[in-house]
């Protein structure tokens, strides 16, 4: 296999990142604002310690989607 789709939850696609594991993303985002001290973010997972290991995305192109945004980008460094 050359390519895999994960379509999942936060714990999912956290897990995906931890293990680094994603290279590419094609996101869909609802422009609805839901939130609260116990709400999940997109991506679970143990995460970063600092904003400056963040993977920047390369190549983004972002564009509506049926009223979603969609964003597809190359995570930096990754091949």
């Amino acid at each position: 296999m050359t390519n895999v789709l994960v379509e999942g939850g936060s714990g999912l696609l956290g897990s995906f990142f931890d293990q680094n594991l994603a290279n590419e993303l094609h996101v869909f985002i609802a422009p609805k604002i839901v939130g609260g001290a116990g709400a999940l973010s997109a991506v679970g997972g143990e995460g970063l310690d600092q904003i400056p290991q963040v993977g920047l995305l390369q190549s983004m192109q972002t564009r509506e989607s049926g009223g979603d945004v969609y964003i597809h980008g190359v995570i930096a460094g990754c091949s």
